[in-house]
């Protein structure tokens, strides 16, 4: 986990509601369920951010999102021992 220093991470969705001629668009604020950093001895390495539609692994600039079923693929991948430590 990170540590208690470190902010919490959030994502800007942008949404249109499709049933108005001229749709104004809306911006909700989606927060991060979990996060979890790869170095735990410090705020500037890499981190997995877990949101309700998919997750974000890396750091500014050097980001991959994974959706849901990707997410599961990869977890499941490591619980069978079919990705192991390098």
């Amino acid at each position: 986990m990170r540590s208690a220093g470190a902010s919490s991470r959030s994502l800007w969705r942008t949404y249109a509601d499709p049933y108005r001629p001229f749709p104004e668009r809306e911006v909700k604020k989606v927060e991060a369920k979990q996060i979890v950093s790869l170095c735990p001895a410090c705020d500037a390495c890499p981190v997995v951010e877990v949101y309700e539609e998919g997750v974000r692994i890396g750091e500014a600039n050097n980001q991959v999102n994974l959706a849901k079923a990707e997410w599961n693929a990869l977890v499941e991948a490591i619980l069978e021992s079919k990705l192991t430590k390098l």
